[in-house]
């Protein structure tokens, strides 16, 4: 599996053949940690993705997941449209994003209010 981190929480999850329980906790005032609620999580608290991420990519206020066939997923703050969604209202759970035309193969949200996709040439 790849951990995941950034200074407000962490996240783990699979790839390859096994599959694994996400677990989440830390700060979640945006809801970033997907768990449907803003409420800080203080023990490792169970996370239902909507679908199989292979990769996560967390900001301090916001998350990134990308499935093997190259879809986004995002979710928590989205105050300057950092979650590519078109539009800028916070998300509490993960939503699919669906304005990348190509399949994305790496994703990185650092910081507040920016994530930035690579996508495939093909």
């Amino acid at each position: 599996f790849n951990l995941i981190n950034s200074p407000k929480q962490f996240k783990w999850m699979t790839t390859g053949y096994k599959q694994f329980k996400w677990m989440t906790t830390g700060y979640n005032q945006f809801g970033q940690l997907g768990l449907g609620h803003k409420n800080t999580v203080s023990i490792w608290t169970e996370f239902i993705a909507p679908t199989h991420f292979i990769s996560i990519a967390t900001g301090n206020r916001h998350s990134v997941g990308l499935t093997e066939d190259g879809v986004l997923w995002s979710w928590g703050s989205n105050s300057y449209g950092e979650l590519g969604l078109g539009h800028n209202n916070e998300q509490l759970t993960p939503q699919k994003i669906t304005t990348i035309d190509s399949p994305v193969v790496h994703v990185s949200a650092g910081g507040n209010y920016f994530t930035v996709a690579v996508t495939s040439m093909n």
